[in-house]
């Protein structure tokens, strides 16, 4: 099994895009998978909240100038398994953002990306509605591209808005997947519950917590990365995770 690269799309804003990625990527870490996590939502900036320390090189620098080294701007979790857990925030003011969102731009994706895949089992992007040119980018570049929407009539409606837009652009979603407390949609293919009550507030409760909530994120991972999980208790989750990574260093 090689590298991939998964983009995670926000059908709408405020559905929990940024945390389900950092979510699924705990899952990963924790179980000796290198995570690369690479925030392209430049309005909302939801990645930077969560990285300690200052930015001086993020993810809209490394879209803006080619000559940007990947390495200079990744800041690494501590995690308790073998894996590392990497993310590369975007943290920037509005002229920064602003080229960052060119046609230029956006066409570097597919290059960042490509670069991510060296030194990561996973590159997880997350990803804003399809309406600017490093989310065309990222959609048309990632191996594969999961919608998430939460488990309502305004996600289902926008979850087909961003079907046709995808489609504009000649690619479409491998799977959906719903955010929040509710009965999941027949279009999901996955789904989350809503962040627990005291889980951590600046990192992913999968790499420390079990419980309801883990199990879930395990259940999810499952399915969108095609993984054999074991989801019957919090502590101990993937069965072939833990090979590949060795497989990938070796």
């Amino acid at each position: 099994m090689q590298p991939e690269s998964v983009g995670f799309v926000g059908t709408v804003g405020g559905v929990g895009t940024t945390w389900s990625v950092l979510e699924l990527g705990g899952v990963l870490a924790r179980e000796g998978q290198d995570v690369l996590v690479l925030d392209l939502d430049f309005a909302t900036q939801g990645l930077g909240r969560h990285v300690d320390g200052t930015v001086p090189v993020d993810a809209t620098e490394l879209l803006a100038d080619p000559s940007t080294e990947l390495a200079d701007a990744v800041h690494e979790w501590p995690t308790d398994g073998e894996g590392r857990f990497e993310v590369v925030p975007a943290l920037a003011p509005f002229v920064q953002i602003a080229a960052a969102k060119s046609e230029a731009a956006g066409e570097r994706v597919a290059e960042r990306i490509e670069t991510g895949t060296e030194r990561a089992d996973w590159v997880l992007l997350d990803v804003p509605p399809v309406v600017s040119n490093q989310a065309i980018g990222a959609a048309t570049a990632a191996d594969r591209v999961v919608a998430v929407m939460p488990p309502s009539e305004r996600g289902v409606d926008a979850l087909q808005r961003e079907r046709g837009r995808l489609a504009d652009v000649g690619t479409a979603f491998d799977s959906v997947l719903a955010v929040g407390d509710g009965e999941p949609p027949a279009d999901a293919t996955a789904s989350l519950p809503a962040r627990p009550d005291g889980a951590p507030a600046h990192r992913p409760a999968t790499l420390e917590s079990s419980g309801r909530f883990v199990r879930a994120a395990r259940t999810a991972a499952a399915t969108l990365f095609d993984l054999d999980v074991d989801t019957s208790s919090g502590d101990s989750p993937i069965g072939r995770l833990g090979t590949l990574g060795e497989k990938l260093r070796n």
